[in-house]
């Protein structure tokens, strides 16, 4: 659980343009801290995407704006 919050404080802290990897086991959690944020935040005009690479075994979050 520790790890979710976590994970979560880290998208949030992102800086504009920077990106975090996070491990695809945790997907759907991943989705919806990025769906959550870009609801918090819109009228801050910030924004998050998550693009996944099951390859890879990874998810990108990155803050777009």
């Amino acid at each position: 659980l520790m790890e979710k919050v976590e994970s979560k404080e880290k998208m949030r802290n992102l800086k504009k343009g920077a990106s975090i990897k996070l491990p695809i086991s945790s997907l759907e959690t991943i989705r919806n801290n990025v769906s959550l944020l870009n609801a918090k935040h819109l009228l801050e005009g910030k924004k998050w995407t998550s693009k996944s690479y099951p390859k890879k075994g990874i998810v990108i979050v990155t803050r777009m704006s």
